[in-house]
């Protein structure tokens, strides 16, 4: 499939999965190998379903910026908005299976759809707005965290996610990197990053 190749290449999006997995288990480890493989699939296959919604969202932003965009060549979106449901209903069945909250990931659903249906594109671009858009990784995390096990340190692992996630979204974006005081912020999210992970290793040190 083009759009994969194009905007969701696996070898730079399985590594993600897998960080974001790690960060789901750093509260305490699952019930066994097998736990820890579909928890990776369904980080890969979430962060897949939000990152085509992504584009979805800002399609009349990317015609005039982006035209050479496989989404924006196609002749009607309808079939990747399509996919966008497949893969939702999958995500379920496979959140239900694991026992986590599928409730949880309706109403992060409900939230996007709201997003990108109710807020302008160019809220959506802005510094805070990206930062918005950016809140569904630590979410993405804490969704696939065994429920047992949340608490403070997985918090503070999709925290770090979250602040990973916005440092990555300037260094890569030049249209957000542009944006005044980006890069100020952007020290600042490094900074509040590595406190964290002084703070962690000193907390499992002690």
């Amino acid at each position: 499939m083009n759009y994969l190749r194009e905007r969701y290449p696996f070898r730079f999006f399985l590594p993600l999965a897998a960080a974001f997995t790690a960060a789901a288990f750093s509260g305490g480890m699952p019930r066994g190998l097998g736990d820890i493989f579909l928890c990776w699939v369904l980080a890969f296959s979430m962060v897949f379903q939000f990152r085509l919604w992504d584009d979805l969202g800002d399609l009349p932003y990317d015609r005039i910026h982006h035209p050479q965009r496989v989404l924006c060549r196609a002749s009607s979106p309808a079939s990747y908005i399509h996919i966008v449901g497949i893969v939702g209903a999958v995500n379920t069945g496979l959140l239900i299976l694991l026992d986590r909250s599928y409730v949880g990931f309706a109403l992060l659903n409900m939230a996007a759809l709201a997003w990108y249906g109710g807020i302008a594109i160019e809220r959506r671009r802005s510094i805070a707005g990206t930062h918005v858009t950016l809140l569904k990784y630590p979410l993405i995390v804490l969704l696939i965290a065994p429920p047992a096990t949340l608490g403070s340190r997985s918090i503070i692992a999709a925290a770090a996610v979250y602040l990973a996630c916005s440092i990555y979204e300037v260094l890569h974006d030049s249209e957000v990197s542009a944006k005044p005081a980006a890069r100020a912020l952007m020290w600042t999210e490094v900074s509040l990053l590595s406190l964290g992970i002084v703070v962690t290793f000193s907390w499992r040190t002690l």
